[in-house]
């Protein structure tokens, strides 16, 4: 019923805005919720085709990944790409900022 609960919380949430960075924030903080997970990102593939650019962070420091940007033939993000579905991942690969 919780998790009923908070996808209804988010359609309410997504349903206010038009402003795509808003709703983007809105997804990812969510999602954290949603997997009780401490960091995720959305990244966005840029004109070029051949990197993606981080779009929205939750629990990391977005000035500190302001230029983020990986290319799309690094293994890990091939994998992603490859996918129909999100991915979830245990590793900070993609996100040097994570490590510890």
């Amino acid at each position: 019923m919780a998790r009923l609960a908070a996808l209804n919380d988010l359609f309410q949430r997504l349903g206010t805005s038009l402003d795509l960075q808003r709703v983007l924030q809105t997804v990812v903080t969510a999602s954290c919720r949603f997997l009780e997970a401490d960091v995720a990102v959305i990244s966005l593939m840029e004109k070029d085709g051949h990197h993606l650019r981080l779009a929205a962070p939750q629990g990391l420091d977005p000035a500190s990944l302001s230029n983020a940007r990986w290319r799309v033939d690094m293994e890990l993000v091939s994998v992603i790409l490859g996918g129909a579905d999100p991915m979830l991942s245990r590793t900070s690969a993609l996100c040097p900022a994570v490590r510890g």
